[in-house]
């Protein structure tokens, strides 16, 4: 009983790694494309991933229940990341799918509706840097640490807005 056990888990491993490295799937995503949902409310727990293909024409949001593609729709855009979420008043989760300048949310992998995120203007220091960078001014690792430090200046900055704001 113990050998059948010690198989059988070896089998699942086996076929789980399998799943993984299957090159045949070919599929191409970031790990913030891809999600788990319930697609149709059957209590179903699906892999949702954001296929950016091979060029921009071959984007795909596709849906997968084990190892098999059960549903999938054409992206406009190559996505940047894909999340699930349960709208108040509908019972299907919708998905919502960073790309570009967008927000698109879909509705049984349909598009429903498109946010506009709004641009925002370049630190000057962080042009400065990249206008050094792109005349070789600037190494690759001072251009790093001066980005770097524009990261923890803006996310301190922002933290303090944020707690202002809870006074």
């Amino acid at each position: 009983m113990l050998a059948t056990r010690a198989m059988a888990t070896a089998e699942m491993t086996n076929k789980w790694v399998s799943a993984l490295t299957d090159d045949s799937a070919g599929i191409t995503t970031f790990a913030s494309c891809i999600s788990l949902s319930d697609m149709y409310g059957d209590g179903d727990t699906k892999l949702v991933l954001a296929h950016i293909g091979s060029s921009k024409f071959n984007m795909r949001l596709k849906v997968y229940k084990g190892v098999s593609v059960i549903a999938e729709s054409a992206l406009a855009d190559v996505p940047t990341a894909v999340v699930s979420f349960n709208n108040e008043k509908i019972t299907l989760p919708s998905l919502a799918i960073a790309s570009g300048a967008f927000i698109r949310i879909y509705k049984n992998l349909k598009p429903y509706y498109q946010y506009s995120t709004p641009s925002t203007p370049i630190h000057i220091v962080e042009q400065e840097a990249w206008s050094k960078a792109s005349q070789q001014e600037l190494t690759h690792e001072e251009l790093f640490t001066v980005i770097k430090g524009l990261a923890n200046e803006v996310s301190l900055n922002t933290k303090e807005v944020k707690e202002k704001r809870e006074e």
